[in-house]
């Protein structure tokens, strides 16, 4: 830590910046990274930070700025860009080079270590309906998902490993017919079922693309 604390502060800014921007940008989607991954990216953000300060230091000299060239300004500055770029690259970039890489390559290889992972992480979309089917022959289902929107961890949980978090609104046990789950809110709250994914069968669920 004291060597980090031993560098410029424009490296510092760098760092800081280009990890503060992996984060926001690969939030959910970092399982398959390598180090090598982490860093490159870590540096690719932090190199528009570097940037930044370069011309910005520049632009502000031109115009006889002085006070916002101090390290202060120029710092926050370096950290803030690479941020703002990484929102746009998670919120619009990222998805439609995916989809020009895919086109040109003719690959449906997205990346993404397992169909899962792209599943849960496609954005925009709203969650009608969820239904869990467990090995043991159970199923379980949450529906209509938008009354959940407003609780803890609403309206369910996909964990990276397969698990599911599920407010569960009816249970069909194995060849019998279905029931509504008892219980499900009371002055205590309301009950919430993680279920592992190593009792997990099959995963299905409605959803559609979110109105603007």
């Amino acid at each position: 830590m004291n060597e980090l604390l031993e560098l410029s502060w424009r490296t510092q800014v760098v760092l800081i910046g280009g990890y503060l921007s992996y984060i926001i940008a690969y939030s959910g989607r970092r399982e398959s990274h390598t180090t090598t991954d982490v860093l490159g990216i870590i540096l690719c953000f932090g190199g528009i930070g570097l940037i930044s300060i370069g011309s910005l230091e520049r632009l502000f000299e031109l115009c006889s700025v002085d006070w916002l060239r101090s390290d202060y300004v120029l710092g926050s500055l370096g950290v803030m860009m690479p941020t703002i770029s990484a929102i746009v690259w998670r919120r619009t970039i990222a998805q439609k080079t995916k989809r020009l890489l895919s086109f040109l390559t003719q690959d449906k290889e997205d990346g993404l270590p397992s169909a899962w992972s792209t599943i849960i992480q496609k954005e925009n979309l709203e969650y009608a309906q969820l239904v869990v089917t467990l090995k043991n022959g159970y199923s379980y289902e949450s529906y209509p998902l938008g009354d959940f929107n407003n609780y803890p961890n609403g309206p369910c949980v996909f964990g990276s490993d397969g698990s599911v978090g599920m407010y569960i609104t009816y249970i069909t046990p194995l060849d019998q017919e279905g029931r509504q789950a008892e219980s499900l809110i009371d002055a205590d709250g309301i009950r919430i079922t993680y279920i592992p994914k190593d009792q997990i069968a099959e995963i299905d669920f409605r959803r559609k693309a979110r109105e603007r």
